[in-house]
């Protein structure tokens, strides 16, 4: 195509010329003609700049007309599922509580005595106090009763040791049936009392608290019908049974606390 165009416009050239040479043109005019014929000519033929029509074949400039598509609603989200409550534990079964035992009248286990009559009494004007000790001293485990003046009663345990050599005494164990029951951590051997009578008998004493757990032992003892108190030092042991009248004064204690007022 272009060359034809080129062809066709040679042919134009010539025929000018020779329209110009008959009509007796200038050749400046001619020239002018012919370079302003063959600018025309050049436009004419010049091949259109291709555009860039992209991979696909489409021109880049190239815009789709869509058709109008509805746009879709958008999906609702769905609504919070409350989650499954929790399935409550299971509440605690209390413990079954133990039966307290009754409440011991301790003067009906004395045959008939007063409890007065297992006692000494005595006053201590420096402290405000009366004391009951029992009336003898021999080796064992006994209950002594206190009380101060205004105040209600109060209960003390007290180990003796009576005999003709020292032992020097640290441990006091109670043994009711197949129960022990320490009470040297309620002392030491610098609270033990010593003395020596006459005829060359030494006596070791010593007082610890009566703790209020300690009436279920006393409890047990009297179920149990005694038991056997071992008192042991540096310097040997001895082992004493409890029953008859040293298991009696020990009941005989409880009785008078009761009668001065005092509660378990």
């Amino acid at each position: 195509m272009r060359k034809y165009f080129i062809v066709l416009g040679a042919i134009l050239v010539v025929f000018l010329i020779l329209v110009g040479c008959s009509s007796g043109s200038s050749e400046e005019e001619i020239a002018a003609a012919v370079e302003a014929r063959f600018e025309i000519a050049q436009t004419e033929t010049a091949e259109p700049v291709p555009t860039d029509t992209g991979a696909l074949g489409i021109p880049a400039t190239f815009t789709p007309v869509l058709p109008d598509t509805p746009i879709p609603e958008p999906t609702p989200e769905p609504t919070n599922t409350p989650l499954p409550t929790s399935t409550p534990l299971p509440t605690s079964t209390p413990l079954p509580t133990s039966t307290p035992r009754p409440v011991i009248d301790w003067g009906s286990h004395l045959q008939g005595k007063s409890p007065e009559s297992f006692f000494k009494e005595g006053y201590d004007e420096f402290n405000s106090q009366t004391y009951y000790l029992p009336q003898t001293v021999g080796s064992g485990l006994e209950i002594v009763v206190f009380q101060y003046d205004g105040e209600e009663p109060g209960m003390s345990w007290r180990a003796s040791y009576v005999d003709d050599d020292w032992i020097f005494m640290e441990s006091v164990i109670l043994r009711i049936e197949d129960t022990n029951y320490h009470f040297s951590d309620r002392f030491s051997h610098f609270d033990v009392d010593t003395e020596v009578f006459s005829g060359g008998r030494v006596y070791e004493g010593v007082f610890f608290p009566f703790l209020d757990t300690d009436i279920e032992i006393v409890k047990n003892l009297l179920e149990a019908g005694g038991g056997t108190v071992r008192l042991s030092g540096s310097d040997g042991l001895k082992d004493i049974e409890l029953k008859g009248d040293s298991v009696q004064i020990i009941f005989a204690a409880l009785a008078l606390y009761q009668a001065l007022g005092g509660e378990f």
